[in-house]
């Protein structure tokens, strides 16, 4: 009896701490993800706070965010890629350098898009860097000739 109730309490103590640990991960998750959709909303708006865009962002990065860059990286992302179609959510990864949110989108010229946002991983939640990449269909393997 004594044995099966350690036991039992062992298996609580254990559940319990990853249930805390998960809740932490969860919380920051939230942040940094509601801070890339601001990103993302604010690259495809026609009418952007440069300043709600600043203050997600890394004192480094910030620095360089105006009207100008806005307008740029805007046309840029409609050239390369054209109109967006859809976007989901893909990956969370969390690493001793920071944070990194991915997602998957769909373009008309891009069928399938990784969005990348790298985040410091601390509590003020500010992107550090940010990367859209075209992810191509793998080609078939060419067969080996005897």
């Amino acid at each position: 009896m004594k044995k099966g109730l350690l036991v039992g309490m062992t298996v609580f103590l254990i559940s319990l701490s990853a249930i805390v640990m998960a809740s932490d991960n969860g919380n920051m998750l939230s942040k940094e993800e509601g801070a890339a959709h601001q990103f993302m909303e604010g690259l495809s708006s026609d009418t952007v706070q440069v300043s709600k865009l600043q203050s997600i962002m890394a004192p480094q990065i910030a620095a360089k965010v105006n009207d100008k860059w806005i307008v740029a990286t805007q046309q840029a992302l409609k050239n390369k890629f054209g109109t967006q179609k859809e976007i989901k959510f893909a990956s969370y990864q969390r690493a001793n350098q920071g944070d990194f949110v991915i997602y998957m989108a769909s373009y008309e010229k891009a069928p399938v898009v990784r969005i990348v946002f790298q985040f410091d991983g601390k509590d003020d939640v500010q992107i550090q860097s940010f990367a859209y990449s075209i992810v191509n269909k793998p080609t078939a393997p060419v067969p080996a000739t005897k």
